[in-house]
């Protein structure tokens, strides 16, 4: 969904707000068996228009920290209200995010493996500022590391 950091191109905004470009790195995110999202940040609505990809089967998302450019509140309510249930959104256990409609929050353990749909994952301590947790997450057999 996006490979940038917090210092993304301003041409997201006008050149390249419709199409993905090299030149315009949009904040990171992936998405996984488009079901599982990691990292919500303000492009992520964006790229799925690009990629005609239908938020609504977004199950899950898995909050790296709360940065903007990685927990981007209109991004996460604009998949949420694609959705008829709520949109589960796993998080450090001590952070203590702001309510979005049609949301569920889910406090993670450091340290500790949760079952979210077909995924095992395991957030794991990091080192910077705003809550922030690295994910060990596997599937079918294979493993998938994921750190900011």
């Amino acid at each position: 969904m996006g490979t940038g950091a917090a210092d993304f191109s301003p041409l997201l905004e006008t050149k390249y707000k419709y199409k993905l470009d090299q030149n315009a790195r949009r904040s990171s995110s992936i998405l996984i068996n488009e079901t599982y999202l990691v990292d919500c940040g303000p492009h992520v609505a964006g790229s799925f228009q690009i990629q005609q990809i239908d938020a609504a089967k977004v199950t899950d998302l898995l909050v790296t920290h709360f940065h903007s450019d990685h927990y981007n509140r209109d991004s996460i309510a604009w998949i949420a209200a694609q959705k008829e249930v709520p949109l589960k959104i796993w998080h450090h256990a001590e952070a203590q995010p702001e309510p979005i409609e049609n949301c569920e929050f889910c406090p993670m353990e450091i340290g500790l493996e949760y079952a979210i749909g077909d995924l095992k994952v395991k957030a794991l301590e990091a080192n910077h500022a705003e809550w922030p947790v690295h994910y060990d997450i596997e599937s079918d057999g294979k493993k998938l590391f994921y750190g900011c």
